[in-house]
């Protein structure tokens, strides 16, 4: 008689066995793969325009697939700002050449 050890990844959803390992790193990865995987499902659903689960799903995975892309695109985006929200004040100013009333005025202090 062999004891084996495994650990099943059990969709939280549905109820049903999303697999079974027997390395317990590798069984996590993959709960924690799942438990990624349905939020950003969630959060496509909350855009009202997605209302096919399988979808959302397919579109989801494609996100976690492709993750490293897609973050690498999305660190050049800036949030756009709301009108009436004071801005943030520019780390450095833009250089504005001297005129001659700006260099009569140090002349004369």
């Amino acid at each position: 008689m062999s004891i084996e050890i495994v650990y099943q990844v059990i969709n939280e959803r549905s109820g049903e066995v999303i697999g079974v390992y027997t390395d317990k790193k590798i069984a996590n990865i993959v709960d924690q793969r799942t438990d990624a995987l349905y939020e950003v499902s969630d959060l496509l659903e909350k855009s009202g325009s997605l209302s096919d689960e399988k979808l959302r799903d397919t579109i989801a995975e494609f996100i976690l697939n492709n993750r490293k892309e897609l973050f690498d695109v999305l660190k050049s985006v800036k949030d756009i700002p709301v009108e009436g929200e004071e801005e943030a004040a520019p780390l450095l100013t833009p250089y504005e050449p001297k005129t001659d009333d700006d260099v009569s005025q140090e002349d004369a202090a």
